[in-house]
């Protein structure tokens, strides 16, 4: 769920509260909507609150190209409760990072589950494997830190 209020005549606060997911209201259109109108609205800086317990991989990744597209536009992020799975990953795409006291950050490598011939399993590991090193590379850009789990 989005909720929007301006703090002040620069920056736009939006409560993004919910999973990530193409079927969901926090989605690449509508991240990308909501930047574009604060952009042409005057705002430069865009703060999200964020409660995320997760969501689609390939959603997420769409997102974080989304934010990442808007390099024109301060992205400042807020957890408030969690940020698990998805919704931490999410948080790196920002200029500046927080956490509110007594919240919590889960992180995790990507998971799933198939049926299928063998091929189609190894496949499916393979792929796991390579989103797993791309997350891994999303969080060492973010924070200096060495890509290793």
């Amino acid at each position: 769920m989005f909720e929007l209020e301006a703090k002040s005549k620069n920056v736009l606060q939006v409560r993004m509260f919910g999973a990530v997911g193409q079927w969901r209201e926090v989605n690449a259109v509508s991240v990308d909507q909501l930047l574009i109108k604060a952009k042409s609205d005057g705002y430069n800086e865009v703060k999200l609150l964020l409660h995320m317990p997760g969501g689609g991989i390939f959603e997420g990744i769409a997102i974080n190209s989304v934010i990442q597209k808007h390099n024109d536009i301060r992205i400042v992020t807020e957890v408030h409760g969690l940020a698990a799975s998805w919704g931490s990953v999410l948080v790196q795409a920002s200029d500046y990072r927080s956490m509110i006291d007594g919240t919590r950050m889960m992180i995790h490598q990507g998971a799933g589950g198939i049926a299928g011939s063998a091929s189609q399993i190894i496949n499916y590991g393979n792929l796991l494997k390579t989103l797993n090193e791309d997350i891994s590379a999303i969080y060492a850009a973010s924070t200096g830190k060495d890509q290793k789990w």
